[in-house]
């Protein structure tokens, strides 16, 4: 039988010492690439309009917008007058 050549044993060698991109190696990638990813997302989708107007508005009183409108979300209230009593 006959032996590998040095050069090939050096290269199987290294082959066994390199670190291997599957399984853990992969995750420690992907795992901050997918929270960086979802990060900008929640930023871009974070700031909403909510209008408020007497027809064919989603809101037709001020207060229920108040109540659904989070951190960075823009109230655009439309002409008309208000005769809610309630804020």
């Amino acid at each position: 039988m006959r032996r590998p050549s040095r050069r090939v044993t050096s290269a199987m060698n290294l082959a066994e010492r390199s670190p291997k991109v599957g399984g853990v190696g992969r995750l420690v990638l992907l795992v901050p690439a997918v929270a960086a990813l979802l990060a900008l997302g929640a930023e871009q989708a974070a700031a909403a309009t909510l209008k408020v107007c007497q027809d064919g508005c989603p809101y037709t009183q001020l207060a229920p917008a108040l109540a659904a409108a989070h951190n960075g979300d823009k109230i655009k209230i439309g002409p008309g007058t208000s005769r809610s009593t309630r804020v």
